[in-house]
């Protein structure tokens, strides 16, 4: 996802030009990171189907067995936008639409959004964190499982408090946000698979 700010990208110039300063192998348009972003939204997307897939035939909680679909389902959405649904990588040209309102061109949703995706990244932030708090609730917790058992063993643990608050501080810097939420959904991917949903 490219977006209107990124941190320490460009540097004014003494004519009040700006110079990218990344180095492009790594930031540009399919380098490095945005690759390691969408794999990494993947193999979280994978790894919660496997752990409500054991799940299934384990308990049957049909909270945590929904919540993780619909967690695996929002991962692999953010990984196929990520890559332009794969625009790039098979070649395929822009329907007019998108070449003409995308700020991009390219075929995908995010970046009709640009210059407000960062609100989205600080809703998602104060979220993460109401979450984490109120998970150490047991009365949060009961009222959850009371809706639908088990969506409150997807809550994330408390030492993700820190993600949330790093999420807070860097939600201006869009590509940043998105390598350290992609990290923090396999890391939270794994800890719900050792947590026994799997």
């Amino acid at each position: 996802m490219k977006a209107s700010s990124s941190i320490h990208e460009t540097q004014e110039t003494g004519g009040g030009g700006r110079v990218d300063l990344r180095p492009p192998l790594i930031y540009e348009e399919d380098g490095i990171f945005e690759t390691l972003t969408a794999l990494g939204y993947l193999i979280a997307a994978a790894l919660i189907v496997v752990a409500v897939r054991k799940e299934r035939a384990g308990r049957g909680e049909l909270g945590l067995v929904i919540g993780g679909l619909l967690l695996a389902a929002g991962l692999f959405l953010m990984a196929m936008e990520e890559i332009s649904w794969g625009q790039r990588i098979i070649g395929w040209e822009s329907p007019a639409y998108f070449q003409d309102n995308n700020d991009q061109s390219e075929t995908n949703l995010h970046n009709f959004f640009n210059d407000a995706i960062w609100i989205a990244y600080q809703v998602v932030a104060m979220v993460l964190a109401s979450l984490i708090i109120a998970g150490d609730s047991a009365r949060f917790r009961r009222l959850l499982d009371g809706i639908l058992p088990g969506t409150a063993r997807l809550l994330p643990a408390r030492e993700f408090i820190w993600v949330a608050v790093l999420f807070v501080l860097i939600a201006h810097y869009n590509e940043l946000f998105e390598e350290v939420f992609a990290v923090f959904a396999v890391v939270y991917a794994l800890r719900l698979q050792d947590s026994g949903a799997g």
